[in-house]
């Protein structure tokens, strides 16, 4: 009797997980794909619920801590690190030179120094005395990371430096 019932257990048991309804039943996954527990796993070069899409960001490695996003290079958080190098002014032969310790040159070769403030997204540079020269607003919450556009705080014009 023990067996029977044992027997009888283990049937329900196998039955019950044999009709148990398959996860990957209706996930048809494409280019190479593999359905595990409802949701495709792609191959490397291929992205989306099904693996549909080609991956426009394989091999793309970004500078500056910037994420790959539909193929570019997206720069979250503008730090000294990314600052530092030469920018040009664009549409023009203006060149700033940013280095990561606070200190930068103008095209003629004058020495300020500036400060980055993220939580009020400003650039502000200042003479080597120390007085205010200019403050630039950042206008984006994400950015190229070979590109930075700034207006000026009195709203007056638009600036994009494009790195060098």
């Amino acid at each position: 009797m023990k067996n029977r019932i044992f027997t009888i257990s283990v049937l329900i048991t196998l039955l019950m997980h044999s009709c148990a309804d398959d996860p990957c039943k209706d996930i048809n996954c494409l280019n190479g794909g593999l359905c595990i527990e409802g949701s495709c796993d792609c191959p490397e070069g291929f992205v989306g619920a099904f693996c549909e899409q080609k991956d426009v960001c394989l091999g793309v490695t970004c500078p500056y801590d910037g994420e790959c996003m539909e193929g570019s290079c997206i720069c979250v958080d503008l730090t000294k690190n990314y600052i530092d190098g030469a920018w040009l002014f664009e549409g023009t032969n203006y060149v700033l030179r940013f280095n990561v310790d606070g200190s930068f040159w103008d095209a003629g070769g004058k020495e300020y120094t500036y400060e980055l403030n993220m939580s009020a997204r400003t650039i502000t540079t200042y003479d080597l005395d120390g007085s205010h020269v200019f403050t630039y607003n950042i206008l984006e919450d994400n950015f190229f990371c070979d590109k930075l556009n700034l207006g000026t705080a009195e709203g007056e014009k638009t600036n994009t430096l494009i790195r060098q």
